[in-house]
């Protein structure tokens, strides 16, 4: 009864809630926006990172301090036997030093990390670069092809089709050099921009290894899957099998830790670990969206309590005939109470309807020539994702805050006596 009276009152009395309907819409309307740019943003960098690094999760070997996975294709097979959900798990070759270089008409570009990849476990997952020339299926067929940064191509003067030159020195310490030919380049931002892509075998050619050799092995997994709850699993399956490392939040702190004793371990690698080094951006981020929702929220607060206050005052006379009639004080609460929750839901569901269309948007305009855009992009494009969580946790946080800026005028209402409140009509 309350309730279909609520709903009845709002209804009937529903030009004075205009003004606190459209601040709840815009209002909520703007936080989906953010949080739709936010995660999409989120969604944008650890995709390029999975790739740039070694997948969502990596598992990394160490021999005597040195990157190295004794017998890989048995560690692939063991961890396939394991009760999580994957959806690749693929191995890798890392050659991370200063000395690499490629070299093509007179010019020459150093190549601060270069990855080998087994492409034909990993195709999914590059298929998604921001390629302007070539593309990832080509290296399928060209196992001496290589993928390049826009940079790169950009001082060698080189296209897809090309032979490069490429060199390093293997793990004796002894140069060699290679002729690749250019399959693709991709538009990268700086950040994960100064790699080159190569097949993991022919890498593991260049530097000396066998070419069933590994030093990380990437992990994906499907979407919905926890990458804390993933990580904890993966360790104590492996320490069931090798010797392991303990689990740690930051890269380098890996690093330190792989000067373990033991002359063979391995480690399990989170992509926020890999992270560490844009970690503050990230935090920098997250903080800068939960002040905006604070701030909105205490806005929406403020204009709800004052608002209250004068829709109070009109329905003064209202409140008392109601009371003369047999409602009861908890009623009259109630009932405000109900109306406050019946607008919020309304207003915020408009919003999330108006935001979500607004990221759909939003998401189909290049943002290429916008400066630094490039990290928070998937070729130039938004990526549109939307945590429902996120939005269900926003959508309490704002019910709440409703509920609580009304709790003081409608306790009032609910005070009124029916001899006071009708005293108004004389």
């Amino acid at each position: 009864m309350i309730a279909r009276l609520a709903v009845r009152t709002l209804w009937r009395n529903r030009n004075r809630y205009k003004l606190l309907f459209l601040a709840i819409f815009f209002g909520f309307s703007l936080v989906v926006l953010l949080l739709g740019v936010s995660s999409g943003a989120l969604a944008a960098i650890k995709q390029k990172a999975s790739r740039y690094f070694a997948g969502q999760i990596t598992i990394r070997g160490y021999r005597n301090g040195s990157a190295y996975i004794e017998n890989p294709d048995e560690l692939v097979a063991i961890l396939k036997t394991g009760k999580f959900p994957f959806s690749t798990i693929s191995k890798r070759s890392i050659y991370y030093h200063t000395n690499a270089a490629i070299y093509y008409g007179g010019e020459s570009v150093r190549q601060r990390r270069l990855v080998g990849v087994n492409f034909e476990e990993e195709l999914k997952e590059f298929s998604t670069l921001p390629f302007l020339e070539g593309s990832a299926e080509a290296m399928l067929k060209d196992k001496r092809g290589i993928l390049i940064s826009k940079s790169a191509s950009k001082i060698l003067g080189a296209h897809v089709g090309d032979a490069v030159l490429l060199y390093l020195t293997t793990n004796e310490g002894q140069a060699n050099t290679a002729e690749l030919i250019v399959q693709g380049i991709f538009n990268e931002t700086s950040l994960f921009g100064y790699a080159a892509y190569v097949n993991y075998a022919m890498l593991n050619e260049l530097v000396n290894l066998s070419a069933g050799s590994a030093t990380d092995i990437a992990i994906y997994f499907p979407k919905g899957i926890s990458e804390n709850m993933l990580i904890k699993y993966l360790h104590g399956f492996l320490a069931e099998h090798y010797p392991v490392l303990p689990l740690v939040g930051r890269k380098d702190l890996t690093e330190k830790l792989s000067k373990d004793k033991r002359p063979y371990v391995l480690t399990v690698i989170s992509l926020d670990a890999n992270l560490d080094t844009i970690k503050d951006l990230l935090d920098a981020l997250t903080i800068i969206l939960y002040l905006l929702f604070a701030v909105f929220l205490l806005v929406i607060m403020t204009g709800i309590m004052n608002t209250y206050r004068v829709i109070l005052f009109e329905r003064t006379v209202e409140i008392g005939t109601m009371r003369a009639l047999g409602i009861q004080r908890n009623q009259v609460l109630t009932m405000f109470l109900l109306e406050a929750f019946f607008l919020a839901a309304v207003s915020a569901l408009c919003g999330f309807i108006a935001g979500t269309g607004l990221l759909f948007v939003i998401s189909k305009l290049s943002l290429k020539n916008i400066p630094g855009a490039g990290l928070f992009t998937n070729n130039g494009f938004l990526m549109l994702f939307l945590k429902p969580s996120y939005v269900m946790i926003g959508f309490i946080l704002l019910t709440a805050a409703v509920l609580l800026a009304v709790q003081g005028p409608a306790r009032r209402a609910s005070l009124l006596s029916p001899a006071e409140a009708l005293r108004e009509i004389i």
